[in-house]
């Protein structure tokens, strides 16, 4: 994948160009030019999300306002970002 089509998010949230809290030589090397500032704002129309964080980060509407049949990777242990009934719940309209 191209990596100006990934945006890493951690407990501050997106790393963003310019952005000065928390960031280390590893984070500014894949630092994104975006706008967005939050979890919750780079999951809109994204086909994918990896999460390495903690349980429950991550909400139902969080996943609605990803791309369609988006793919979830919620890998945090011992409970993961969302759960799997959570995000099979998915808006018909």
């Amino acid at each position: 994948m191209r990596k100006e089509n990934v945006i890493l998010t951690d407990s501050k949230g997106v790393i963003y160009k310019g952005r000065t809290i928390d960031m280390t030589p590893y984070k500014e090397e894949f630092a994104a030019e975006t706008t967005r500032r939050t979890l919750t704002e780079a999951l809109v129309g994204a086909d994918v999300f990896v999460g390495l964080s903690i349980g429950g980060i991550v909400k139902p509407h969080m996943i609605q306002a990803m791309a369609p049949n988006p793919i979830v990777f919620a890998m945090a242990n011992p409970d993961p970002e969302i759960g799997y009934d959570e995000r099979s719940r998915r808006d018909p309209t």
